[in-house]
């Protein structure tokens, strides 16, 4: 399929105590209220093996991103799940902003997951597309940033990789980074701002 171009306050203490609400999502992909989940570092990485596992037991390629304690779903690089993680609880909501929690499914050790009821769940709602920077008329994205001198962050280039490209949660953020990779060493690059389209049933099968 070819591309095409594409923390808390008094409210948010409220949505995060209020189990009906989920925690609403910024322009930069970041969760509000995401500092109030205090784990050690050993609760939070079983926590995110569990995640990790939970979505290849429904076959959706689900890479975790941004932060440690709430990282934002990206399925396939193409959208962000309407879903966030409360301790061992990963909740599912209708639309990304201030969404009704719709499903929620208990992180165990052993795994109790519902095909059916996970995908009405998912394709009944609303979820955002994400944005790459990709290296015009190759499949190479920007993937991050090494340094001729790293100890002094001297001398900035790009690196482009054909997997875990650097997401975007909006064209602008994604064209502002353009800008400033153009003063990079290593250019001028030909790039462009892609998303891409997925139909999320057609995962399905995968789970099966």
């Amino acid at each position: 399929m070819k591309e095409k171009d594409l923390k808390g306050s008094e409210s948010s203490k409220k949505v995060t105590k209020d189990n009906s609400l989920a925690l609403p999502m910024d322009d930069q992909g970041n969760v509000d209220g995401n500092k109030v989940i205090n784990f050690s570092q050993q609760d939070r990485e079983r926590r995110n093996t569990r995640i990790e596992r939970f979505f290849e037991l429904t076959g959706l390629p689900v890479r975790l991103i941004g932060d440690v304690n709430n990282p934002a779903f990206i399925v396939d690089e193409a959208l962000v799940l309407s879903a966030y993680v409360n301790n061992f609880d990963l909740r599912f909501t209708d639309v990304p902003s201030h969404g009704k929690v719709i499903y929620s499914v208990k992180l165990n050790h052993q795994q109790n997951y519902e095909a059916d009821e996970f995908y009405r769940v998912i394709l009944a709602s609303e979820h955002r597309s994400v944005c790459r920077i990709q290296l015009r008329n190759t499949n190479l994205f920007l993937a991050g940033y090494n340094f001729i001198n790293r100890s002094t962050s001297f001398g900035r280039y790009p690196v482009f990789s054909s997997v875990n490209p650097k997401i975007y949660f909006s064209a602008q953020s994604a064209e502002e980074s353009i800008e400033a990779i153009m003063q990079d060493r290593g250019g001028p690059y030909d790039l462009e701002v892609t998303n891409r389209s997925i139909d999320l049933a057609s995962y399905y099968s995968l789970s099966k």
